[in-house]
């Protein structure tokens, strides 16, 4: 999953080539920590240390994650960290009007959802990018065995930023999806079916639909819907998983989020050797996440 991300976010920055992904050389320049990396690693040591963090705490890690970066971060998520930061700070006027809401929320006590939603709702309920499907990629990695727990925490990661139905359902899919893989429950697309059982018709249809589409058809234009149905497509490739990755990442679009979605399903499916060693120079603050992966419990099959 990060190391996914950050071969994305190299070849973004173009430090990395494709023919660098095949024949690595020593002389490649590690990508810096992105806000979404910073935030992953962040929230990753507060699951580690038991209960999950309460909402107060998730805010503060999105502001200090977020706050004054330009590095790869969405204009989504980039509005809903700077009216987060104005509700915190009174004497710094709101950025927006809240015509449209009931309530505005409390300059000492901002409401991190409601914040979101009226995001959303100032683009016409347009608004359907990644970064909360992103964000919840990790809650199947420490819930895995608590199904009722971890849909809880992958609405809630999601729903920090992204309160459009349609990212719910995608961050959820993704979440199902993920422990199936984990749990080694998945072998082929049928298996996809009980993912999708509560899923709303954009989601649903766009997965169902992915089996015929050859990955030159699909269209991963950053929008959560064609990203997560890209990168759910190389589950059903052939090729060695590393090759799956490169053939998803040349179709274009947004190379680290296609990376991080398609590393984490393809990383479930394979272990975590599913990529060259030589990958793994491309990790910023790779002890950290090695460190993180090793902590974890491995997965038992539900019964």
């Amino acid at each position: 999953m990060i190391t996914g991300y950050s071969i994305g976010q190299a070849l973004h920055e173009g430090t990395l080539s494709f023919h660098d992904l095949t024949t690595p050389a020593s002389h490649l320049r590690l990508p810096p920590l992105s806000p979404d990396l910073r935030y992953l690693l962040a929230l990753s040591k507060e699951f580690l240390q038991g209960d999950p963090p309460n909402e107060t705490r998730r805010q503060q890690l999105l502001l200090d994650s977020y706050r004054d970066q330009t590095l790869l971060v969405g204009p989504q998520t980039e509005r809903v960290v700077g009216l987060l930061e104005a509700a915190l700070e009174p004497q710094k006027p709101l950025t927006t009007t809240f015509s449209d809401s009931d309530i505005e929320p409390d300059p000492t006590s901002p409401d991190l959802p409601s914040l979101a939603r009226q995001v959303w709702e100032d683009s016409r309920k347009q608004a359907a990018g990644s970064g909360g499907l992103k964000r919840s990629l990790l809650a199947p990695f420490f819930f895995f065995n608590h199904p009722k727990r971890l849909a809880q925490e992958t609405l809630a990661l999601c729903a920090q930023t992204h309160p459009d139905p349609r990212c719910l359902d995608a961050s959820l899919f993704a979440s199902r999806l993920l422990r199936m893989l984990l749990l080694d429950q998945w072998r082929e697309h049928r298996h996809t079916a009980l993912c999708l059982v509560g899923i709303g018709p954009t989601v649903t249809q766009a997965i169902q639909s992915a089996p015929m589409l050859p990955l030159q058809a699909l269209d991963p234009n950053g929008y959560v819907v064609t990203s997560l149905q890209a990168a759910y497509r190389t589950l059903l490739l052939h090729d060695p998983p590393h090759l799956r990755l490169i053939a998803l990442l040349q179709r274009k679009g947004p190379y680290p989020t296609l990376g991080l979605v398609a590393g984490a399903f393809l990383g479930a499916l394979f272990g975590p050797h599913a990529f060259p060693r030589s990958w793994s120079a491309l990790l910023p603050a790779s002890s950290a996440w090695y460190a993180i992966a090793h902590t974890l419990p491995s997965p038992e099959p539900s019964t």
